[in-house]
């Protein structure tokens, strides 16, 4: 399906925005075609007792993207569910840090933050 789309489909931002939001459809593909994945990863490692290789995953995985050249919304919303990777593992600290970075790249985050149940540990 995404070989029959034109670049300037993917790239451009807003053309698909019931799908994107303010993105272009590209970093859609990613939350869904490589995060997800990398986030299925990651649980095999937690459900085996391996937290480091699970960090390393999510890690990894946040670090193509920060490096990669996407919006910064994009990169804003990657931090921020690794954020809440941390927070889940009650690494509060680390998790903090990253949802302040992640909430400076994608402030649209922040009203979903305030309630979001990933992050409950943060507002204990």
């Amino acid at each position: 399906m995404i070989e029959q789309l034109s670049e300037e489909e993917l790239t451009i931002s807003d053309r698909f925005s019931s799908i994107s939001g303010e993105n272009p459809l590209y970093a859609a593909f990613l939350g869904t075609f490589y995060e997800h994945d990398q986030e299925h990863r990651a649980q095999y490692y937690l459900d085996h007792h391996d937290l480091p290789r699970a960090i390393q995953i999510r890690e990894d995985c946040v670090n193509k993207i920060i490096q990669a050249e996407v919006p910064e919304s994009v990169k804003g919303s990657f931090l921020y569910n690794l954020a809440c990777f941390y927070a889940m593992q009650n690494q509060l600290e680390k998790a903090t840090t990253l949802l302040q970075e992640a909430l400076t790249l994608a402030p649209r985050l922040k009203e979903w933050s305030l309630n979001d149940p990933e992050l409950a540990a943060l507002r204990k």
